[in-house]
């Protein structure tokens, strides 16, 4: 205390030193009940009367101005003051200011008329007409959650006079000073409020670079005794009035505590007989819990598993087997001894002390492989430790050689026939191939352009087959392939037979079953080659464009142009052309749906658009799908 005491003086008679002049505060002079003027003019409130306490403490004077809050910081931004008090510390302020510790936690409110409801978060205030104090640090927060209509008034009581005219309905105000007008105006049963902000705390601070003098008013301020503040509190916040002593209530007691007597007397009685009915119930208990003991005793010994109950320490507490042959050694060479003095095996017994210690610990299921050699020979089984309590686990062991062997046997067999699958994959592939070439050297025997296009296409769709079984032979899983690597995989194919083709392929990561990648390859073959070899005729150029995509029940594919469209009489629904028959065949195989739009002359996008849509469902489920 005496170092306090010391420090502060030293402050005090430093500040004296350097000015004679009083310190210079400014505050806002309408927040009720910090500060605000009385019904003569004069200032008061908690602000006031702290600094007075300061005045006391520290022995300088105090001019404390209080005046429009815009004004207030006007003028401490252009130095025109030592101090400005109620103030929060925001970004922006802490440019210009330092601010010493907080001194009052304020909360913010907004508030609406009563025939207005459905405000439960800020953002619903976006299209309502807000009003707010100018300069308030809540303009701010209103911003930052998207609301921009709001007008400012000079002061808080200018709001709330403004709302009692019914001039505005919704404004954001703080709390204390909205409870002081509000119930002062008589309007508090008009307005509600359902968003309470964080707001701020007040603050006193001084112009940037003022440590000495923020480090004064803080000493100041410390040096103000407890019960001065726990005065000035009582004397705007009021205090808890003294209820009046009733003689009546002497009366009263009387009465209920001979209430209370029979009451007790009554829970007496009814607790004797609960305690005669509890003591039946658990007579009963008793005997359904004997009667559950031999009923799982019977349970046990019918069940091919072993069956051991170990406490903490890895002690045998207890066994159960329907054959004894089962055991590594005889019951009498391990019940009552802990698990590493009997013979199991090298490293068992370190292995099932671990999961005895971790079942325990963290109260779960704990499986364990293991191997160990009974009178039919070596076995494999598998253990299940299970806590029963905080100090016991039971562990209930499986003879899984079987099982093991049949399933190193089935892993065997699988491995051989997906090596197998590969190779008929990659011999398919290189069949396709050779097919290719064959195709491709009937071509010298074409008699015209329309034969060698026909041999073109039959070659692009066998190369369309040959990737897909060429992405199967390298995928990991045989039954699936993606369908953006196959989609770029086939328009590459097909742009190696036509001249600078322009083609644009967007393809989000898909997986495709065998059952649709081969329909799905060959659509795109024929959807690319028609759009090659009929959008852009005599030798013009053009481009096209591919899009496939996938929602969360279905796929779709999108070829499309800018070329010269369709043929004023050519319908492809109707075509006995070969591309379209096999684009409508292969669509039902996946049960796709197509749609065609031709542009019409005119119309901004020429060309022409196919889309393939086709569910992402197995057929099975769309089946029991309602209205499948």
């Amino acid at each position: 205390m005496l170092s306090a005491t010391f420090c502060l003086v030293s402050l005090t008679k430093g500040l004296a030193a350097t000015s004679e002049d009083p310190l210079r505060v400014l505050t806002d002079d309408d927040y009720p009940p910090y500060a605000f003027r009385s019904s003569t003019g004069e200032l008061q409130g908690i602000v006031v009367d702290q600094w007075r306490e300061w005045e006391r403490a520290t022995g300088r004077k105090v001019e404390l101005v209080g005046m429009d809050w815009n004004e207030a910081l006007r003028k401490m931004e252009s130095g025109e003051a030592d101090v400005i008090d109620t103030i929060f510390d925001t970004p922006e302020r802490r440019a210009l200011f330092d601010f010493g510790p907080p001194y009052a936690k304020i909360r913010s409110a907004v508030f609406f008329h009563q025939t207005i409801s459905g405000l439960a978060r800020l953002s619903d205030l976006k299209g309502f007409h807000v009003a707010v104090k100018s300069g308030d640090a809540l303009i701010g927060e209103l911003s930052a959650n998207g609301i921009g209509d709001f007008e400012e008034y000079p002061s808080y009581e200018a709001i709330v006079r403004a709302a009692a005219r019914g001039e505005i309905r919704v404004f954001c105000i703080d709390l204390p000073p909205a409870l002081y007008f509000l119930n002062k105006l008589g309007i508090e049963g008009e307005f509600r409020s359902s968003l309470v902000l964080p707001g701020g705390e007040f603050h006193r601070a001084v112009p940037k670079g003022r440590a000495d003098l923020l480090a004064a008013l803080r000493a100041g301020f410390d040096a103000i005794p407890g019960s001065s503040y726990a005065a000035i509190d009582r004397k705007w916040f009021g205090a808890k009035v003294p209820a009046p002593v009733d003689p009546r209530i002497g009366v009263v007691v009387a009465a209920v505590f001979l209430c209370l007597c029979l009451v007790f007397a009554l829970f007496v009685f009814v607790l004797k007989r609960r305690i005669s009915t509890a003591t039946e119930q658990v007579q009963k208990r008793l005997e359904e819990l004997e009667a559950s003991q031999a009923k799982n005793r019977a349970f046990i010994a019918a069940l091919p598993d072993l069956f051991f109950t170990f406490d903490r320490d890895g002690r045998y507490l207890e066994y159960g087997t329907a054959s004894m042959d089962q055991l590594v050694v005889s019951p009498d060479k391990f019940l009552g001894r802990l698990v590493t003095e009997v013979d199991l095996g090298p490293g068992l017994a370190e292995r099932v002390m671990g999961c005895i210690k971790t079942a325990l610990e963290e109260r779960r299921l704990v499986v364990m492989e293991y191997e160990a050699v009974i009178a039919a020979g070596p076995r494999r089984f598998e253990g299940r430790f299970v806590p029963l309590d905080a100090e016991r686990v039971i562990l209930v062991a499986r003879d899984i050689t079987e099982a093991r062997r049949h399933e190193e046997l089935l892993s065997a067999s699988l491995a051989e026939k997906e090596v197998l699958l590969r190779e008929v994959h990659h011999r398919v592939k290189n069949n396709l191939q050779v097919i290719s070439s064959l195709v491709s050297l009937q071509e010298t025997s074409c008699r015209d352009q329309s034969e060698r296009e026909m041999n073109r296409d039959t070659q692009v769709r066998i190369r369309s087959m040959a990737h897909l079984h060429e992405l199967l032979y390298g995928s990991k899983d045989l039954s699936s392939i993606d369908s953006a690597e196959y989609l770029r995989a086939i328009v590459g194919e097909i742009s190696g037979y036509y001249e600078n083709p322009l083609i644009h392929v967007e393809a989000e990561p898909d997986i495709l079953s065998i059952d649709e990648a081969m329909p799905f390859g060959l659509i795109v073959t024929e959807l690319v080659t028609n759009a090659l070899k009929y959008a852009y005729p005599h030798g013009s150029a053009g481009h096209i464009f591919i899009f496939y995509g996938r929602s969360a029940l279905a796929r779709r594919l999108e070829v499309r142009d800018e070329g010269v469209g369709l043929p004023p009489d050519f319908d492809p629904a109707n075509s006995a052309s070969l591309g379209y028959t096999l684009i409508r065949s292969l669509s039902d195989q996946i049960d796709g749906r197509l749609t065609i739009r031709a542009a019409n002359p005119g119309e901004a996008l020429p060309g022409l658009s196919v889309v393939l849509t086709f569910s992402m469902l197995p057929r099975e489920i769309q089946a029991s799908l309602p209205g499948a």
